[in-house]
């Protein structure tokens, strides 16, 4: 193979590279826009399309390694190695904070909040109020978008089940948590004793 096809070759695919790093920053903004803003539907998909770029960029990369090495005369390693490299494994069962741990702070940082709030600031002080009993684990980014923390979408998937069960608003406007009266009611049949100290005080620090 001539020198200048070999560049023309090695020039291909760093820009394809390129675009897909481009659309991977831009699917992953996206997602992150639409949980903050309660656009649930959207942010899936969009993380969903995040991980088939990030799935298509290490094939690529693979790839990009297989072929600098033919071009040295070395035998190619193969892809399945590469495949591996960033990705992380799936955790066991218990390693994550459970979505049940957020039920409690959820509804109790929305009472003190007159009922509602905005998805980013219930939470804030839902982090606030869980951070002693957060494991590293929790911080970490999700499989499916290094930008969000896992506790984050733990989080999320909490309040579409309070919000499934009845104990949230279903109807509430976009990007904002709204208690409804079923919602009031299971917290004070549940004692205070439960929650944590954080979510006990929130909403009288005057923030």
């Amino acid at each position: 193979m001539h020198v200048e096809d070999q560049i023309r070759i090695d020039r291909v695919m760093g820009h394809l590279l390129d675009e897909v790093a481009a659309a991977l920053t831009q699917a992953n903004e996206i997602g992150a826009a639409s949980f903050e803003g309660g656009d649930y539907d959207t942010a899936q998909q969009s993380l969903a399309r995040a991980a088939n770029l990030r799935d298509l960029r290490e094939r690529l990369l693979g790839v990009q390694a297989d072929w600098r090495q033919w071009q040295d005369g070395q035998q190619p390693e193969g892809r399945l190695v590469l495949l591996s490299r960033g990705r992380q494994a799936r955790l066991r069962p218990g390693e994550r904070t459970p979505e049940e741990a957020f039920v409690l702070p959820i509804l109790t940082v929305l009472v003190n909040a007159q009922g509602s709030a905005r998805s980013g600031e219930v939470l804030r002080r839902v982090e606030a109020a869980l951070r002693s009993q957060l494991r590293e684990v929790d911080y970490q980014a999700t499989r499916s978008n290094p930008r969000t923390p896992r506790w984050w979408v733990t989080a999320q998937r909490c309040r579409n089940r309070l919000a499934a069960d009845g104990l949230l608003s279903p109807d509430s406007a976009r990007g904002v948590w709204e208690i409804s009266p079923a919602g009031r009611r299971w917290l004070a049949d549940h004692s205070a004793e439960d929650l944590p100290l954080a979510a006990r005080r929130d909403g009288q620090d005057g923030d």
